[in-house]
């Protein structure tokens, strides 16, 4: 997957590698919770590292690098080179149709943790922003009905994302 320039200053912090600073491309889950880019984590944890760097706390030999399908998934929905080669199919990834963003986006908030359908809500809020085909498109898979339904969350997050998605398809 590659992130062109032009689009890596309005990419949210949760996109981006605590490491590198850089948005990620292979995103995987440490022991201590917190998501890294497969490289920048190997890197540290090759330098003898024996810690989170983010929250400093011990991590276990070895430590499983577990892949974050959801927040890579959500990457690939915003970034017009990734989203062409993010196919449909589930495990696997071979054969199938393409998924435009806003429904790649969308089908993330369904079935998804508290922190996978802010993510999601996030990404909708930018592709919907950035274009108004895509909000559209969004619009026409029930954005709207979505807003409707996260507005009143016990998550203020959530709440807080569906308030500010339905303003910007407002716009239209």
């Amino acid at each position: 997957m590659e992130v062109s320039p032009e689009q890596g200053s309005t990419w949210p912090d949760d996109f981006r590698c605590p490491i590198s600073l850089e948005v990620m491309t292979d995103p995987v889950i440490l022991p201590s919770g917190h998501t890294f880019e497969r490289r920048s984590i190997q890197r540290w944890l090759d330098g003898g590292h024996l810690t989170c760097p983010v929250t400093n706390l011990p991590l276990p030999p070895s430590p499983p690098l577990i892949p974050n399908h959801a927040l890579r998934r959500l990457i690939a929905a915003v970034s017009p080179v990734a989203a062409a080669a993010v196919p449909t199919a589930a495990a696997g990834g071979g054969g199938g149709e393409r998924r435009e963003p806003a429904a790649a986006a969308i089908s993330s908030v369904y079935g998804g943790n508290a922190r996978a359908i802010e993510q999601a809500l996030v990404v909708l809020n930018l592709i919907c922003g950035e274009s108004n085909q895509l909000a559209r498109e969004a619009i026409k898979l029930g954005a709207f009905h979505l807003c409707e339904a996260l507005v009143n969350d016990d998550n203020c997050k959530i709440a807080k994302n569906a308030v500010e998605l339905a303003r910007t398809l407002e716009k239209l």
